[in-house]
């Protein structure tokens, strides 16, 4: 009997879900959904009402207007559409009947990859700025053209940030457009360096000059290949300039003649004679150009070309002159050896200081007794008995220091630069004996 009731409740409950009991709802106001008329219909009802609608927004695309002009089209392909359909559905059926009701469903669209693709027109339309450029040409026929500086010129990218905002905001539109346009917005890459940064940086530092007209022809060539090989030296922020690294050895092999040099405390000749001086003469050039000096050598004995205190000895492989550049930009060197002077010239950009040098001699060192030598008619043959040839004369020492004077805004600081003290040169004599030996026996 149970069983039966059962049966019979089972029964009667499909009867029921036929005679539509359980149906989907409708709607029953007169409500119009994107202009459609839904009323009566169902949700799946309604939705193939409007899926022309739906359709329409699938095949939505966007053409991408890029810095060359051309058109890149994004294809319906990579536009994703989703709605608020369902939302606005329910809000459909809370239409009671006899009420009107025009409701709008809201798509949202989103571009597949777009990042990847701005990264690609990014790359594909990078123009690099090119910053103003300063040529040095120390062989220019004058100073006015040994310098010369170049027009900077502004790069450009594809604003990444500001291409994915104007998509962001322009997507809404394709609920009512088949395609949008949207143009690749430019940034400006602006130079680092331009042409009126560098128009100053070129300015005359230091000029600094040595004279030799009366040395003998080789040294004076020895001066001029060791003044060839500096001129042009572009020194960077940072950099060194070694004297022996840029000059190379000085021998016979590599063009330097026999000269006058200072070895030992003694006057003698040498291959290179007369480097010296060009050593000495930069060394001067860079400390007026506010240079830095990480090595510098002194001589045993003064030389004449330069106060003392102000010389600078090189020998390659033992004693060096090294110039440092701790500007913030590089500085440039010319010089200049014509026979009778040797010039170095340091250009860069000014840094509103001023430099002097003064040398004070504080103490002198005697010369210590001639070394008087008799001549059996060997060394001069012709020089008369008890006549005097002076071979070295004799000089006393010195005792001397340098300061920089250094000026900025009208204010003068002086400042010890270096100690030195100089041998002093011992007289060498020769008394002649030519008739001692060839007087008759």
């Amino acid at each position: 009997m149970w069983k039966k009731f059962v049966y019979l409740i089972l029964l009667l409950s499909v009867a029921i879900s036929a005679a539509g009991f359980f149906s989907p709802p409708k709607v029953k106001g007169r409500v119009e959904i994107e202009g459609v008329y839904v009323q009566g219909k169902t949700e799946r009802e309604a939705e193939e009402a409007l899926s022309p609608l739906f359709s329409a927004w699938e095949n939505r695309s966007i053409t991408l207007l890029l810095p060359d002009g051309t058109g890149l089209t994004i294809p319906p392909s990579q536009i994703t559409v989703k709605t608020d359909f369902a939302s606005v559905f329910a809000s459909a059926l809370k239409v009671k009947k006899g009420e009107s009701a025009a409701l709008s469903i809201t798509p949202t669209f989103a571009v597949l990859g777009f990042s990847t693709l701005s990264e690609r027109i990014a790359k594909q339309f990078y123009l690099a700025p090119v910053n103003a450029k300063l040529t040095f040409s120390p062989n220019a026929p004058s100073s006015s053209a040994m310098f010369s500086v170049s027009e900077e010129k502004p790069g450009r990218m594809v604003d990444e940030y500001a291409l994915v905002k104007r998509v962001i905001v322009a997507l809404p539109q394709l609920k009512t457009q088949e395609n949008i346009t949207i143009s690749a917005p430019l940034k400006t890459l602006s130079p680092t360096l331009t042409k009126k940064e560098l128009s100053g940086r070129h300015e005359t530092l230091s000029s600094f000059a040595t004279a030799y007209p009366s040395s003998q022809a080789e040294r004076k060539h020895n001066i001029s290949l060791a003044a060839q090989k500096l001129h042009g030296v572009t020194l960077a922020p940072g950099a060194s300039l070694s004297f022996n690294a840029r000059v190379g050895e000085r021998t016979e092999e590599k063009g330097f003649l026999k000269a006058k040099v200072i070895e030992r405390g003694a006057f003698t000749e040498g291959v290179g004679g007369g480097v010296c001086q060009v050593s000495g003469t930069l060394y001067n050039a860079a400390v007026l150009a506010g240079l830095t000096i990480t090595e510098y050598h002194q001589h045993s004995l003064a030389v004449s070309y330069l106060p003392p205190s102000r010389d600078a000895m090189v020998n390659y492989g033992t004693a060096d002159l090294v110039i440092r550049n701790d500007f913030p930009h590089p500085v440039f060197l010319t010089a200049v050896a014509d026979g009778t002077n040797l010039r170095f010239t340091f250009y860069g950009a000014p840094t509103g200081k001023t430099y002097a040098l003064e040398s004070v001699v504080t103490g002198s060192i005697p010369t210590p007794e001639p070394l008087i030598e008799q001549d059996d008619g060997t060394l001069f043959p012709t020089l008369p008995q008890g006549e005097r040839k002076v071979l070295q004369r004799g000089k006393d020492g010195i005792l001397s220091e340098c300061y920089l004077l250094i000026t900025e805004k009208g204010k003068t600081k002086r400042v010890l630069l270096r100690q030195n003290k100089y041998l002093p040169v011992r007289e060498h004599v020769i008394l002649g004996g030519a008739l001692q030996k060839n007087a008759p026996s």
